[in-house]
């Protein structure tokens, strides 16, 4: 019994180190390598100018705002200001969103309208609820392939050989 909740206290740690890069987003306490947060509307640029990954206001989930953001992530820029070519797969989201996150995006209509407009975010991002989030409100488009890995220094001894996880 207490083996078992040791390996749930484990996984918890774990898991809220992992959502905590999401959670401390805009938190001015943890900086990333260029002295910004993670969610800054002025990542400085090799060359010069700056490039914002976050809306400038951010805005509630909605078929409006997940449009934005998918037409603002195929315009992102690495830090020589050239095109980043990535496909945005990903909403991840905390267990509030998770209904109308499912409204939005697996709807064949527009949500929310009576009208007879498709919807143009429909199947677009797959669903991915975090419940280690703790905003209620913040919401994030990932590529497949991103730099937002979870790496271990040193793997907690009892993994199975060759598992991912050690739990």
């Amino acid at each position: 019994k207490m083996t078992g909740q040791l390996a749930r206290s484990m996984r918890w740690v774990a898991e809220t180190a992992a959502a905590n890069v999401y959670n401390r987003a805009w938190n001015s306490s943890y900086l990333g390598a260029d002295g910004k947060v993670l969610a800054a509307t002025d990542h400085p640029l090799l060359r010069g100018s700056t490039f914002a990954n976050t809306p400038a206001s951010a805005g509630a989930l909605s078929v409006t705002t997940l449009k934005a953001a998918l037409n603002y992530f195929k315009k992102s820029v690495g830090h020589e200001g050239a095109p980043i070519i990535m496909t945005p797969k990903i909403l991840l989201i905390p267990p509030d969103l998770e209904f109308t996150a499912n409204e939005i995006l697996k709807t064949n209509g527009m949500p929310y309208s009576a009208d007879n407009t498709i919807n143009p975010v429909e199947g677009a991002l797959q669903i991915v609820v975090n419940n280690f989030l703790t905003s209620t409100t913040a919401w994030f488009v990932l590529a497949s392939k991103h730099d937002m890995n979870f790496f271990w220094r040193t793997r907690p001894a009892g993994a199975p050989e060759g598992s991912d996880d050690p739990f």
